[in-house]
């Protein structure tokens, strides 16, 4: 794994276990928005860093709608990524 890649891929990792104690906890929305929300700066901060992988950028956009799927409220008619 690219070392820029390697802190995204780690937060990540540690933003989805984040959000899924968040949900767990009394379903504490507010805890899991603003973790999604630090995720998406840090893809951001990634984005306008380095050239960026793809793979990496889609999971996170992937995981970030199916959050929204399932536990938010979320237009399916709007898709996030290409396939």
């Amino acid at each position: 794994m690219n070392n820029t890649r390697v802190p995204l891929h780690r937060r990540f990792r540690r933003k989805r276990q984040s959000v899924h104690e968040a949900l767990c906890d009394n379903v504490d929305t507010r805890s899991a928005l603003d973790h999604l929300r630090q995720l998406v700066a840090a893809a951001n901060t990634y984005l306008s860093c380095t050239s960026p992988k793809g793979q990496l950028l889609k999971d996170i956009a992937e995981y970030v709608t199916w959050i929204f799927k399932v536990s938010f409220t979320y237009d399916s008619s709007r898709h996030v990524c290409a396939s």
